[in-house]
This record gives structure tokens, C-alpha cells and sequence, in this order.
């Protein structure tokens, strides 16, 4: 008896017709009942007097189908996919193309030193990897005196478990477009007054450091950061101090400590494999 009562209670005591109406809605309200007639907006409008929602830049309903996804052709009568001629275009693209979509900021357009742009790129291009750099675990033995039981001849072997965070590290030098400085030629003559005779074609015989590090000599590599420092442009010594940062974030405490007494940046790289 008591649900009973709260059910009419619940419709307004709307008798016969109250199973038709909405929950808590008035069966004597004109304005709820217009607005179940087609045509008629709740406000009593109808036709142009209706009110029209704001898009908030959201493109306009196809119909009563909704939005429609970009691959979807509304040309016809019946809703179907983009063809191939649509879909391709007449040109392949280029591998530069490709590389350079990868790019998130070229470094031309990283913005004057000091303003907001300039800072928060380089915020990005130098914060440290999700997985830094660091000594494994087991190269830690020590003795009982506390002393580290393994010398080793160089950091080759204490940081083996480093290799793998390579492809990772390229990956983000190469978005942000820090990789420039890395790619070394060969050395044509140590002696040239001019640094375009002393040094060969990058596009030739340069060796990238981030990939074939094996194939570059420790004298080559000084020899290279000491020139990139005195001649680069700005834009590329933007990108060793920023590639330094990112390697020095991306580093445990023990790492850094003896990637520096290796010397310069090229030579820690090396170094650490």
C-alpha cells in the first residue's frame, strides 16, 4: 500500500496518463508538452524562433548519421569509404620527408634564447629519459673493506646494460633535432688553416656517434668538438649544450661521476660504451 502510494505520489496524481511523462515533469506544464510535439523547441518556439545550441567548433551533424570520420564518403546516396583516388596521393615521399616528420621542433625553430618558447622547448628536449643511464647492479661487488672488488679498464664494461637505452636516446636527440653535432667526417688534413680543408663531406664520410661509435677514433672525436665549438653555428652548439644537459638528466649520480673525468661530450659518449 505504502508503494503504491509513493508511486502516485511520484507522478502528481496524474491518473491515466501519467505513465506517459517523464519522471517529476507537470502534466499540466505547456512547455513540457510542447516540447514533445516535432517541431516545437521546449521554450514554445518553433521554425526559426527555435534556439540553436553553440557548436564550439565541433563541424556540424551529416543528417541524423552524426559526425562522420574523415575515411567515410558522403558523395553518395549511401554512406561509403573514400576511394583510393581520394586516399593516395600522386607523389611518394622522400626518406628525408619521413625523417622529417618525425621531427617535433627543428632547431631553427626553437625561438630566441630567453623567451617563452626557447624555454619550454628546451625543458622538453633535455628532460631526462624514462630510463637513464646507470651502472648494473652486479658490477657493484665490493670487499670486505668496502672497496669495489672489480676494476675494470673502462666504463665499457661496468655500463653493458646501457646499450639497450640507445634507441631510445637517438629517438628523442632526433625530435628534437640535437643530432647534427654527431654526425663526424673524416679528417682530411690536422694542419689546414681553413676549417672547410681540414675537415671531409659529412654527407660522404660522415660517421654517426649514435650509431657507429666503434668506427670513430678518440683523436677524430676531440678533434671535431674542439672545431664545433670555435666554428659551428648557433643553432648547432644550442644542440651539443642541450644533448649534454639531456645526457647529464638521463644519468645516475655514479655515472656521472666518471662520464667527467672522461672530458668532452663526444668522449663521455664513448666512453660510457
Amino acid at each position: 500500500m505504502a508503494d503504491q502510494e509513493e508511486r502516485e505520489e511520484f507522478f502528481f496524481d496524474g491518473g491515466d496518463d501519467a505513465s506517459n511523462l517523464a519522471a517529476n515533469e507537470d502534466p499540466h506544464d505547456d512547455a513540457a508538452n510542447q516540447a514533445r510535439v516535432p517541431g516545437v523547441n521546449s521554450l514554445g518556439g518553433n521554425g526559426s524562433q527555435a534556439r540553436t545550441p553553440p557548436s564550439w567548433g565541433i563541424p556540424p551533424l551529416q543528417g541524423s548519421r552524426g559526425h562522420v570520420p574523415s575515411h567515410v564518403s558522403l558523395a553518395t546516396g549511401a554512406t561509403s569509404v573514400v576511394a583510393n583516388s581520394g586516399y593516395f596521393g600522386n607523389a611518394r615521399r622522400t626518406l628525408a620527408e619521413i625523417h622529417a616528420r618525425r621531427v617535433i621542433c627543428p632547431k631553427t625553430a626553437r625561438g630566441a634564447p630567453g623567451s617563452r618558447d626557447y624555454t619550454r622547448h628546451q625543458e622538453a628536449a633535455t628532460k631526462a629519459l624514462p630510463h637513464i643511464f646507470a651502472s648494473a647492479k652486479h658490477f657493484h661487488a665490493k670487499n670486505a673493506d668496502g672497496e669495489a672488488s672489480n676494476k675494470y679498464a673502462n666504463l665499457q664494461s661496468e655500463y653493458a646494460g646501457n646499450l639497450a637505452k640507445i634507441k631510445n636516446f637517438k629517438r628523442h636527440m632526433d625530435e628534437w633535432d640535437m643530432s647534427s653535432p654527431f654526425v663526424i667526417p673524416a679528417i682530411i688534413d690536422h694542419f689546414a688553416l681553413s676549417i672547410t680543408d681540414r675537415w671531409g663531406d659529412r654527407k660522404t664520410t660522415g660517421v654517426h656517434l649514435l650509431k657507429n661509435w666503434g668506427q670513430l677514433t678518440l683523436q677524430r672525436c676531440r678533434a671535431w668538438q674542439r672545431d664545433s665549438n670555435d666554428y659551428a653555428s648557433a643553432d648547432d652548439l644550442t644542440s651539443m649544450e642541450w644533448a649534454r644537459a639531456l645526457m647529464m638528466n638521463s644519468c645516475d649520480a655514479l655515472l656521472i661521476r666518471e662520464v667527467q673525468r672522461a672530458g668532452s661530450l663526444q668522449t663521455r659518449w664513448c666512453n660510457i660504451h
